[in-house]
């Protein structure tokens, strides 16, 4: 777990089109993990602001720290963190920066990227569209499966959205993520076992974030079990958290 690259770009983006119809000033962060390579991961974490209308941001804010979680766990749900140091944030509004994750075991990773202050407490930016990570914690997810298509994005059981089929993660030992996919040959495919028992284990990638929440792109799926229910209690806006 160490710190390999750290490079900056300025993205020239229209940032409108990212956020159509919205009023005022509007930011907001997307992380895009990649394996690279061996057991390499790089983070891409782009931070948009309009650049007509830019936003107040916070004087505290000083960067970012960055967390994994890799499944199966029901640890903490927001992971470990993974960068010694604050990654700090270029003056600009809009930036990019890249970070690059070696984790010491392969599988499906959870990374949340969060506001903080020089502190490394985690902050809020009033601005930022869809940065409410739960617990406190502001940011922005994203996933990865390393080494690609060796392991589950997910596993969980079927419900019909009717213009998606949403995956209802288990709440096993592995306390898998929730996502839906409205691909149209998957749907046909998957449909038939929606509102059952049936539990599957699906292969391909999470992409964060919807308003519906994680979606799925699927390469392949068997069928798999989940163990059993942990007996620790969760608070609700745990279960919210985990799922959303």
């Amino acid at each position: 777990m160490r710190r390999t690259s750290i490079a900056f770009a300025v993205l020239l983006v229209a940032f409108p089109a990212f956020l159509p119809g919205r009023a005022g000033a509007e930011s907001s962060l997307w992380v895009s993990p990649t394996c690279t390579g061996g057991s390499a991961i790089s983070l891409r974490i782009s931070f948009l602001d309009d650049p007509a209308h830019p936003s107040a941001l916070p004087p505290e804010w000083v960067g970012y720290d960055i967390y994994r979680r890799t499944f199966p766990n029901c640890g903490e749900w927001i992971g470990v963190r993974v960068n010694e140091e604050v990654l700090l944030r270029p003056p600009q509004g809009i930036h990019e920066l890249t970070y690059v994750d070696t984790p010491a075991n392969p599988g499906t990773h959870q990374y949340s990227v969060v506001f903080v202050d020089a502190e490394r407490h985690p902050i809020l930016l009033p601005s930022c569209y869809f940065c409410e990570l739960g617990f406190g914690y502001h940011g922005a997810l994203g996933y990865a499966s390393c080494p690609a298509g060796q392991f589950p994005a997910t596993i969980g059981r079927l419900e019909d959205w009717g213009w998606a089929l949403y995956v209802q993660g288990c709440r096993d030992a592995g306390c898998w993520p929730s996502a839906y996919f409205s691909d149209e040959k998957w749907e046909a495919e998957l449909r038939p076992y929606a509102g059952t028992d049936t539990v599957i284990r699906f292969y391909g990638s999470l992409e964060c974030c919807s308003v519906e929440g994680t979606v799925m792109q699927i390469d392949r799926w068997e069928f798999a079990a989940c163990g059993p229910t942990p007996t620790a209690r969760s608070s609700w806006g745990q279960v919210k958290a985990i799922y959303r």
